[in-house]
């Protein structure tokens, strides 16, 4: 509570500052409410977006569309949203209750390898640290992490029907999500000291993430035509693509004229 007071005092000071300087300033008020606009910029808009217009069906142009967003956030925020009758309360009560509930998630899961001291400290540096700041606002951040830490702390405990539903839902949060498969698979023969006779049947459990991206994809489809809609809006509206790394931090460092923003959002 304490950080987050702390952010909310940075946050009205900051946007008194910055705010009648920037082009967004009327792209980033929704409520008329400072305490509650401070916490939407950037994607946040796009989500309140997509909860309250969801996805269009047709046959897509793409540029800059609501398919680039995984739905799982702003299903939430659609459904709690018609309870509160707020999208944006809505949005804000799932990021911080999903922070709240990671807190306790790692806090345990700290638990498993190390004692009470630690965890408790890995708790107070996930909350202070810089750019924790995300975690409280409109993005499906602090909903990713709760679920990527559900899907660890069960998988280690072999709760492993468990550890494949979180990672269902967390591969339809962010498109990355896939990726958990990977040390769930890991944790699950590591289990076994990898002994590929120990291997059973609940290995599929393992395997839930895949099934997540692809009834997102499945659903891309069903309402375009095109299974790739994702892909296709990311690249055609935000130019997304494949890049070598090295090759990115090269273009920030070094591109003349010099501009301190492209340095900072690459």
């Amino acid at each position: 509570m304490a950080t987050r007071v702390v952010l909310i005092v940075i946050g009205i000071v900051s946007r008194a500052l910055i705010l009648p300087f920037t082009k967004h300033a009327n792209v980033w008020l929704h409520t008329h409410q400072e305490l509650l606009d401070m916490w939407i910029a950037w994607d946040g808009n796009w989500y309140l977006r997509v909860a309250g217009q969801w996805y269009p069906k047709g046959i897509l142009s793409y540029g800059q569309t609501n398919y680039a967003f995984f739905p799982l956030y702003p299903f939430l925020i659609k459904v709690i949203g018609y309870i509160l009758h707020s999208n944006v309360v809505a949005a804000l009560f799932v990021a911080n209750l999903s922070l709240i509930i990671s807190g306790v998630l790692l806090y345990k899961l700290v638990l498993l390898d190390g004692d009470e001291t630690v965890a408790l400290r890995t708790i107070k540096y996930l909350f202070i640290f810089p750019s924790s700041f995300i975690f409280s606002g409109v993005l499906a951040e602090s909903l990713y992490l709760m679920l990527l830490l559900v899907c660890f702390y069960y998988t280690r405990r072999q709760r492993l029907f468990r550890a494949g539903i979180a990672g269902f839902f967390l591969s339809l949060t962010k498109p990355y999500g896939i990726l958990i498969t990977l040390p769930m698979l890991y944790e699950y023969m590591l289990a076994r000291n990898f002994n590929l006779g120990k291997i059973k049947l609940n290995i599929i459990n393992m395997l839930l993430p895949v099934l997540g991206t692809l009834v997102f994809h499945l659903f891309c489809y069903c309402q375009t035509g095109d299974w790739l809609a994702y892909e296709h809006t990311k690249v055609s509206g935000w130019y997304h693509r494949l890049n070598n790394p090295l090759y990115t931090i090269a273009y920030a460092l070094f591109k003349k004229p010099h501009n301190i923003n492209v340095f900072f959002n690459r």
